[in-house]
């Protein structure tokens, strides 16, 4: 995943590309700038039925010295003490129409905006701790 990110796609448009029938407590307005920290739109499955609700974009962390992360490299997550419990149990799908990159020239950066010709398919996967903002009670699990 990137550092920010953009959601435009509908309600109906998102209930069709992923099969979902049960919003809870989303606020589905174009969204074109999401920072870490945020709250996103996120699929779970719960209890084998695809839902759709708010979560905070960040990664918690039991060090308090430690930065918090956004991103996890996918060579590692699997092994690393800090991601790997909720890479195996805690997943999910942060919908998304389009993500930006940032280039680096001297001291300046300019963002790049990358998206696709099927833009509401995609979703980046995701994982960590749902039982914050969805109020989940941690047995969610990504649809397949």
């Amino acid at each position: 995943m990137c550092g920010r990110f953009t959601r435009t796609s509908s309600r109906e448009v998102i209930a069709t590309e992923f099969g979902i029938a049960h919003f809870t407590n989303v606020d589905l307005q174009p969204r074109y700038n999401i920072a870490p920290s945020q709250i996103v739109e996120a699929l779970i499955c719960d209890g084998g039925e695809k839902r759709l609700g708010p979560m905070r974009w960040g990664f918690t962390s039991t060090s308090t010295t430690a930065p918090t992360p956004i991103n996890a490299r996918a060579e590692t997550v699997a092994t690393s003490p800090l991601f790997r419990d909720a890479f195996r149990r805690h997943r999910c799908l942060v919908i998304a129409d389009g993500f930006y990159e940032w280039r680096k020239d001297g001291q300046r950066k300019t963002p790049y905006f990358i998206t696709s010709a099927r833009v509401a398919r995609s979703a980046s996967r995701a994982f960590g701790h749902v039982t914050g903002a969805t109020g989940g009670n941690g047995s969610e699990r990504v649809p397949s």
